[in-house]
């Protein structure tokens, strides 16, 4: 069993609390990408249908 000191132990909580920020901002990355495609589409079939 490897032994950890309470420091160490505070940065692996810091490190995956970084993680789960960035799976965070890659989901809200991927569904602000989802929305701006939406958005261009529906502007690109205004555009056509004028």
């Amino acid at each position: 069993m490897v032994m950890t000191t309470k420091n160490e132990k505070k940065e692996l909580v810091v490190v995956q609390h970084i993680f789960d920020l960035d799976n965070q901002y890659e989901t809200l990355f991927h569904a602000s990408k989802d929305v701006v495609n939406r958005w261009f589409d529906s502007r690109t079939d205004i555009s056509v249908a004028n």
